[in-house]
């Protein structure tokens, strides 16, 4: 699941019940921002992917944690550069080729603590995981009906993967499929999905 911007959710509905809240993210929690695709001419810079490439981190120098096969290297960003696809880092202390060839393949994070924090009407999308998911049909209680199990970002939409009693489907961050969502309370809550296919666990 890639990082994100924080999405709003001002196009939310009214929500369920509240369940109970989760504890919150870790702070010292590594957030993947991007990957090093690979090395960008002969002395020690790098080409990455961002997944956010517009985000305001990449508007100037920074630390940030490259992280491979459990491996943490925290490091400093001298510099960084908007190309076309992705951005171009000079790295405190790799300055040959050599140096960023061993770097393609890592992933580049910034502690959960140092990312700016969301507006109130705001949320990160991996903050939806582990979400309770609650159905209202307009009839009764909303019904507890599954759970977020991962993110996914599509070029039409972005869906949440809710693992259910029946298998799984993948339900639209808008409506009519998605009525509100409480990250505070830890609650999604989803409409009518007769039309959005299962599929098997």
């Amino acid at each position: 699941m890639a990082p994100e911007e924080p999405k709003s959710t001002s196009s939310a509905g009214a929500g369920a019940d509240p369940a109970p809240a989760p504890s919150g993210p870790d702070p010292d929690e590594l957030v993947p921002l991007g990957v090093v695709i690979k090395p960008h001419g002969i002395k020690g810079d790098v080409r990455v992917h961002a997944f956010h490439p517009k985000s305001p981190l990449w508007d100037g120098p920074r630390h940030v944690v490259l992280l491979h096969e459990g491996q943490e290297r925290r490091i400093k960003v001298k510099k960084i550069s908007r190309a076309a696809k992705f951005l171009i880092f000079v790295l405190e202390g790799v300055n040959t080729r050599e140096g960023s060839e061993a770097l393609r393949g890592h992933e580049v994070c910034l502690r959960r603590s140092e990312l700016p924090p969301p507006d109130p009407d705001e949320f990160y999308l991996r903050d939806l995981v582990g979400l309770l998911v609650f159905q209202d049909l307009g009839e009764g209680e909303p019904e507890e009906v599954g759970e977020v199990e991962e993110v996914y970002e599509y070029p039409a939409a972005t869906c949440v993967k809710v693992v259910c009693e029946d298998g799984i489907r993948e339900v639209p961050l808008q409506e009519p499929w998605t009525l509100a969502i409480d990250v505070e309370e830890g609650v999604l809550v989803v409409g009518a999905w007769d039309d959005l296919p299962v599929i098997d666990g």
